[in-house]
């Protein structure tokens, strides 16, 4: 008989990994310039489902940090939040 010779996997990580985070947002309200005597706001500060995301600061490519006060990634199997980064810190964790 032969012996067959086993060949390692390589996996990169990341690859075959299920999703199991998400980035929710604070947006920051927003002034209107139309009337110059009258300065409204169109937005209040809720939550924002953004996108599903890996679990660090990774998560933050691709987003216009600007007009958030304030980003969490959340986990999804309990809602529980993992990591929260705001602009006070330099949207550092």
């Amino acid at each position: 008989m032969e012996k067959k010779k086993k060949k390692a996997k390589l996996s990169f990580t990341g690859e075959n990994e299920e999703i199991s985070h998400h980035l929710w947002g604070i947006r920051k309200p927003y002034k209107s310039n139309d009337c110059k005597a009258v300065v409204s706001f169109f937005t209040k500060p809720t939550w924002q489902y953004i996108k599903e995301c890996s679990g660090d600061r990774r998560a933050l490519r691709g987003i216009d940090v600007r007009i958030y006060s304030q980003l969490e990634i959340r986990s999804n199997e309990d809602g529980k939040t993992i990591k929260v980064f705001t602009e006070d810190d330099g949207w550092t964790v």
